[in-house]
């Protein structure tokens, strides 16, 4: 369940209590809601096995919006960090972020804390609104835990061939 939550605590919160009740996998919030936020999600979600995920830096933010117009001094890599850090010191089981970070993420976290990775693109792909990008074997080898792909396969002419060509690259 991909809703991105981000607000205060107690909201949070409440709104976790109630998606506890669903059989849901993952749910998301942003990181950026801060260590009260992400606790009191993974707190909300105490008697199911949602996994929590942490949405560290938007894929479609590179350098330059994290710069000018976020106002965020860090290199986007340290801010990514950081983000993953906070999530995984505040009980998140993972966190959503480039393919390109993984690395570094599992390096200040640890190798069970999982990365998913949207911004996939096959070679054959456009790279979009996306600014960190990573084809399906880049996002394997980088150590990605699970991919995140929409309009490779939803605009492709046939989606099926389109995931079955990702799934294999993935493999």
């Amino acid at each position: 369940m991909d809703l991105k939550l981000h607000d205060i605590p107690n909201t949070v919160k409440r709104t976790c209590e109630m998606i506890d009740k669903w059989d849901v996998q993952m749910l998301t919030v942003h990181a950026s809601g801060g260590s009260e936020m992400i606790a009191a999600a993974k707190k909300g979600l105490a008697d199911s096995n949602t996994k929590l995920l942490a949405v560290t830096q938007l894929t479609s933010l590179g350098q330059t919006e994290l710069e000018d117009e976020l106002q965020i001094p860090l290199k986007s890599q340290d801010y990514v960090t950081h983000l993953a850090k906070l999530a995984y010191d505040n009980g998140a089981d993972g966190v959503i972020s480039s393919a390109l970070e993984v690395p570094m993420i599992k390096d200040v976290t640890g190798p069970e804390f999982l990365c998913i990775t949207p911004g996939i693109r096959p070679k054959s792909s456009q790279v979009g609104d996306q600014k960190r990008v990573a084809t399906p074997s880049q996002a394997r080898e980088l150590g990605s835990d699970g991919i995140v792909v929409g309009r490779p396969i939803t605009q492709a002419n046939d989606g099926f061939f389109a995931y079955k060509d990702i799934y294999q690259e993935w493999k």
